[in-house]
């Protein structure tokens, strides 16, 4: 279970999903029912190799799984996929599933704040490489409680419109 924000939100909301596929291999994404399985609006085909469809469809939000096939066959679906699949031995089916990894043990650091001043140095772009910080869109706490969850980090910025850059 994870460990609740300090101030009480689940601490999922900061913690990156992973997703798992549940492999149906020599069957087809689209169920039994023929026609009430296999709407054009349940999933979008495109021509992907296995890795990259799988790529897509974890990026993807709305995708509940995807279908994979000879001569980079592809479909990328969004609606429910079915319990009973149509067997088809040129195709596998992978049913993603979401979940979250356990919290870490938590450990909240001190920071010395300077605030009105950046954490980079006066050096120009010597104290400004893009490898010195990675940028994401999270509020002031939240960029703090993602920095005390990864050992690389060794500060954190905050800014307007939920900037927040995490030092390494």
């Amino acid at each position: 279970m994870a460990a609740p924000a300090a101030d009480g939100r689940d601490a999922r909301s900061i913690v990156e999903p992973q997703y798992k596929f549940e492999v149906y291999k020599h069957q087809a994404c689209r169920g039994t029912h023929e026609k009430h399985d296999n709407k054009d609006s349940y999933y979008e085909r495109i021509r992907a190799s296995p890795s990259q469809c799988r790529e897509y469809c974890e990026d993807d939000d709305q995708c509940t799984g995807y279908e994979t096939g000879q001569d980079k066959h592809c479909e990328l679906w969004n609606s429910e996929i079915g319990d009973v699949l149509q067997d088809n031995r040129d195709l596998s089916c992978y049913v993603k599933e979401t979940y979250y990894p356990e919290m870490p043990n938590y450990k909240m650091y001190q920071y010395d704040v300077d605030e009105n001043r950046a954490c980079r140095g006066t050096n120009g772009k010597h104290d400004n490489d893009e490898d010195y910080y990675k940028l994401v869109k999270l509020s002031g706490s939240d960029c703090r409680w993602k920095c005390d969850l990864n050992s690389w980090c060794t500060g954190y910025q905050t800014g307007k419109n939920h900037q927040c850059e995490l030092w390494t």
